[in-house]
């Protein structure tokens, strides 16, 4: 079992304003009617020549300013698995003795990501678009969702020896594996941007590598602690993890979503 540690990544806050009428703050724009006050043309400045003598560092240390961790970049993965196993070993006696073992490995994955993602129904489009800076669209805060999925494999394999002679061995194995994706692939952290029109975070949906693998081998041991050896191996590799871009509309807008996919063999 596995969890992502929270990024250490935090914000600076001043909640004595939440609730009173920040007007006040507002830059004065041609355009500034369209908008809401408190969004586009907010004036950082303005509010710290108000309360802290126009210096950053002093809001920084103020009593009222506090530290908070950013709920944007905080996120857990949990990874329980469930294996069982069943191995029976082997040994053939006859002009070429041959030995080894078959086997089969049943794993249960339970897998749950815990993620701030955003509402794209709740996302404010600007109409009509205002100038840069200002933002063509309100992105309403994340909220923390859980997505939660379980998953099987079935890996069975193979190994056997057999020798051609006293100092020269066949070896073959084949097994179907499997590995992962990494946590931070996992988790969702949507970003949304306009021009162009982009979606991009993680994918709770990924699937694990999974791959059907042969090796086989002639080893020669000419003499003592000598040994010539001459292998070939052959490794298909399935679902494999690539970013990936795919349409996806909100509110009658064309985006392009960019996430990690699983692709072809």
């Amino acid at each position: 079992q596995s969890s992502g540690l929270p990024a250490l990544q935090a914000l600076l806050l001043d909640l004595t304003q939440r609730g009173t009428d920040v007007s006040r703050f507002a830059e004065g724009s041609p355009i500034h009617s369209r908008l809401p006050v408190d969004a586009a043309y907010y004036s950082s400045q303005r509010y710290l020549d108000s309360s802290f003598g126009g210096s950053y560092a002093n809001w920084a240390s103020a009593a009222t300013t506090r530290r908070q961790l950013n709920p944007g970049d905080q996120y857990r993965v949990g990874e329980e698995t469930r294996a069982a196993y069943v191995l029976a070993n082997f040994r053939f006696a006859g002009r070429y003795p041959a030995r080894g073992n078959i086997g089969v490995r049943a794993v249960r994955t339970r897998q749950a990501v815990r993620n701030s993602a955003v509402d794209f129904d709740a996302i404010q489009f600007i109409e009509p678009p205002p100038l840069p800076p200002a933002a063509a669209a309100i992105v309403p805060a994340a909220e923390q969702k859980t997505f939660e999925r379980s998953y099987t494999d079935v890996l069975p394999s193979l190994n056997l020896i057999v020798d051609l002679s006293q100092k020269m061995l066949l070896r073959f194995a084949a097994a179907k594996v499997l590995s992962r994706p990494t946590l931070e692939e996992l988790v969702p952290r949507y970003s949304v941007s306009l021009n162009p029109n982009v979606v991009s975070g993680g994918n709770p949906d990924l699937d694990p590598f999974r791959a059907n693998q042969y090796d086989l081998s002639i080893e020669w041991y000419f003499r003592s602690g000598s040994l010539l050896s001459v292998s070939v191996f052959d490794k298909q590799i399935e679902s494999l993890i690539q970013q990936g871009a795919e349409p996806l509309e909100i509110q009658g807008r064309r985006f392009t979503r960019l996430l990690p996919v699983n692709g072809a063999s």
